[in-house]
């Protein structure tokens, strides 16, 4: 049994990102292994790190002092394995305090980013999380065989492979030096030739 723990001292965050753990583990095949469950206090959050095993912790930072921070962390560091500890926080992506969180865990994630990649993020975190966020999430051969069915252009692949890597459209364009219109324009191929209507639909044809 998977045990994924959300934590945040905020209604509508625990809400978001429970739902958004929710719709992703629909399409898994295993979801009923899953149990997902939220914390409203620091110490409710220790309780289930100590007491649960094959955990996976999903830690809204705000309004968590340093002090705070650095003892759930310790236990995190102890009991769980970093590649299953997802930070969510409003530092900047480009301060000292965020590059510092990036050494707690891979998994870490401004709240300015958009939903799909909060989503892709999300995804890596409760199915590719053996392996280091660097390393992405691989496609399985079948997962290839049905790219070439699809039908995607060398380009198309690609993208295909970044999206399902958690880039947005801005990184994509700056990585391949290509417009974010025309990475935009070759997403919506994408979709279209799978029948998605968004990332997660998109996700669920290349199943892990």
């Amino acid at each position: 049994m998977n045990n994924i723990v959300i934590f945040s001292h905020h209604d509508l965050v625990r809400t978001f990102l429970k739902g958004t753990v929710e719709s992703i583990i629909m399409m898994s095949p295993k979801r009923s292994d899953v149990v997902i469950s939220t914390c409203y206090s620091l110490q409710e959050l220790e309780s289930e790190i100590l007491t649960k095993s094959h955990l996976t912790v999903i830690f809204d930072l705000d309004e968590v002092s340093k002090f705070e921070q650095f003892c759930i962390f310790k236990h995190a560091q102890r009991y769980i394995n970093k590649n299953h500890l997802f930070l969510f926080t409003s530092e900047s992506e480009v301060s000292t305090s965020y590059e510092t969180l990036a050494q707690v865990s891979p998994f870490i994630l401004s709240k300015t980013a958009p939903p799909s990649q909060i989503e892709a993020m999300l995804y890596q975190l409760i199915f590719c999380s053996k392996t280091s966020l660097k390393a992405k999430c691989s496609m399985p051969a079948r997962s290839l065989n049905r790219k070439e069915r699809a039908g995607l252009t060398q380009r198309e692949s690609e993208i295909c492979r970044h999206l399902l890597s958690g880039l947005s459209n801005k990184d994509i364009s700056i990585l391949l030096g290509i417009s974010n219109k025309t990475v935009s324009s070759h997403r919506t191929n994408i979709y279209n030739k799978y029948q998605s209507k968004n990332l997660l639909e998109l996700y669920s044809r290349f199943k892990v």
